[in-house]
């Protein structure tokens, strides 16, 4: 294995008896020259490769393919998120562009400096060393968001709060995230498992398709964890909807009880004291028993009607 500078790459990719990987991890601006310069890379192409955040994406252009994957990393293991990879694959190179570290690929650099001739025998084998040993850190990063979603499960048997539906918003957007992903890939790997791309060769197509297989098991788990944390939105809503019910039915018995008391003796005090000749002796007492009788009344109609 070498590793040549910049200027030599003309003369390595000339030889097409040669297999070439370019590696561009945090690349620089000249190492981004690369792209269109020597290797004559389309444009659209090279700008998706500076613009992050892109989903994944297939495109296939004359003389080369062009893949936008994602990989997991472990960089905080309370969320799941993904780096965006770019890879152009062509009749004798491939070339990876990402920002950031990716695990995936650094294992696959190993992997090759152990044994140059097992990983870049061809490109097409090299693509999927690297894209399996990117799905294989899929694997603890969905174990993970799945035992972030049944701790939150659990904390749902009692009635939730602020923190549980902001716990629940962030799982359900990383959930989303994970199945739009991980169902794009599975798209892309069944465009190449067809075996009508000239850069895949019909003796590796079996293990493109075993990825497919891979990638469709995660996109699955990520459609079960998008339903279960659906529910528990519907839960909460509905949890929501029985305390605004409940307070709304406190507010109407209070009301129901109190309200009528207040009037009446509002009334007696207007009409009964003020007005000489309505002077009534021993009034307030009759008023005070009206009053009881009415509260006892209006109680066991409410419990009657299963109010509380």
């Amino acid at each position: 294995m070498e590793t040549p500078g910049i200027a030599d790459l003309p003369r390595h990719l000339s030889d097409r008896g040669r297999m070439i990987w370019a590696d561009l991890e945090d690349p620089t601006d000249e190492e981004t020259g690369v792209l269109g310069g020597m290797f004559g890379f389309h444009v659209l192409a090279v700008e998706d490769c500076m613009q992050p955040g892109l989903l994944p994406k297939f495109n296939l252009f004359d003389g080369y393919m062009f893949n936008i994957t994602h990989a997991t990393e472990d960089v905080n293991p309370e969320t799941f998120a993904t780096t965006e990879v770019d890879i152009f694959v062509g009749e004798n190179f491939l070339v990876t562009y990402h920002q950031a570290h990716v695990k995936g690929i650094f294992n696959s650099r190993g992997q090759v400096a152990k044994n140059p001739g097992s990983l870049l025998r061809s490109p097409d084998w090299l693509l999927y060393g690297i894209l399996n040993a990117m799905g294989h850190n899929y694997e603890p990063g969905v174990q993970r968001l799945n035992e972030r979603v049944e701790s939150l499960e659990s904390s749902f048997l009692s009635l939730p709060g602020e923190d549980q539906l902001g716990t629940l918003l962030r799982l359900r957007g990383e959930a989303y995230h994970l199945h739009r992903v991980a169902d794009l890939q599975q798209q892309h790997l069944s465009r190449i498992g067809r075996g009508d791309l000239p850069w895949i060769t019909q003796e590796n197509l079996v293990y493109f398709r075993d990825l497919y297989d891979n990638m469709a098991r995660i996109s699955h788990m990520a459609d079960h964890l998008r339903e279960r944390l659906s529910g528990m939105m519907e839960t909460y809503h509905a949890l929501v909807s029985r305390r605004v019910l409940g307070a709304t039915k406190t507010l109407a018995v209070v009301g129901t009880l109190v309200l009528p008391s207040i009037l009446l003796a509002g009334f007696y005090r207007l009409i009964f004291k003020v007005t000489p000749e309505l002077e009534w002796e021993g009034g307030h007492l009759t008023v005070l028993a009206v009053i009881a009788a009415y509260l006892v009344l209006a109680v066991a109609f409410l419990k009657k009607k299963r109010w509380f």
